[in-house]
């Protein structure tokens, strides 16, 4: 899993609370799509830019998206 998607409100939300952070939507039909940022150095490891790895939570929890909220479990769509 490289995105993960948001329903406009929950862009429309991410976005006013984190204007700090550089935050790439991509508009996917009615949704929208946020990449992933690559660990540097590693392969195939990617981590939520709405993640804030000094607390260790993540700045959307209230909010987050369908993988998110069912994750470890992969659902193909």
């Amino acid at each position: 899993m490289k995105h993960l998607i948001f329903t406009f409100d929950q862009k429309d939300q991410a976005t006013k609370e984190h204007s700090d952070k550089e935050l790439h939507f991509k508009q996917k039909g009615s949704l929208w799509q946020i990449e992933l940022k690559k660990l540097l150095g590693e392969k195939e490891t990617y981590v939520c830019p709405l993640y804030d790895n000094d607390s260790g939570k993540c700045g959307v929890y209230e909010y987050r998206p369908f993988e998110c909220r069912t994750w470890p479990f992969y659902v193909m769509r």
